[in-house]
């Protein structure tokens, strides 16, 4: 008996990976995608934009509310993917059993993912860190049709919310032109 209840713990724990038990029902952007690749394919390059995403830094100009004039600095993004109540931060082992599970063919019907945008700017030689933008994802995957909600949990949207939609599109769209599936129509992006 207390083998049974194990295996049905892991097969439930096994579910709830890639969705987000608490995903919101207030929506802050949406978009909307046709495209003529197999779902589990597309969740591969989806995967693989997530993971490119994870780490990546950008040089930008920023301006800091308690100081005057603009300051030289960064923003970089961190990925994690849900597991029921948390985010298992997007590294190796979390990509390799998310790409493990498409694999074998399991696809997801719901993949949420939190996108952190980290802000620093340097001054006098220091790194300081600004307040962080937390955001939530939610793909949605039909035949044919790629949906994505977006929620932005806290932060000041230093990022504009249409800017950081569009960006994770253009990833994706980036993997699928690289892979040479060119079937890729933006139907809208909208943020509110």
């Amino acid at each position: 008996m207390h083998e049974n209840k194990r295996k049905r713990v892991r097969r439930l724990k096994a579910a709830s990976f890639g969705r987000f038990s608490n995903f919101p029902s207030i929506i802050h952007g949406t978009a909307k995608i046709s495209h003529k690749t197999s779902i589990t394919r597309l969740q591969r390059l989806i995967a693989e934009a997530l993971r490119d995403l994870n780490g990546y830094k950008t040089l930008q100009i920023l301006s800091v509310a308690s100081r005057s004039g603009r300051y030289p600095g960064e923003t970089t993004f961190e990925v994690g993917v849900a597991d029921d109540l948390y985010f298992n931060y997007l590294d190796d082992e979390t990509y390799t059993n998310l790409v493990t599970r498409l694999k074998s063919r399991r696809v997801f019907q719901v993949l949420d993912v939190l996108i952190v945008v980290l802000y620093h700017y340097h001054k006098k030689g220091k790194r300081i860190p600004l307040h962080f933008d937390h955001n939530i994802i939610r793909f949605t995957f039909k035949k044919g049709e790629l949906n994505a909600y977006l929620f932005h949990v806290k932060g000041i949207r230093r990022m504009p919310l249409d800017d950081l939609l569009n960006f994770v599109i253009s990833l994706i769209k980036g993997k699928m032109t690289k892979n040479r599936l060119k079937t890729f129509k933006i139907d809208y992006i909208r943020t509110y």
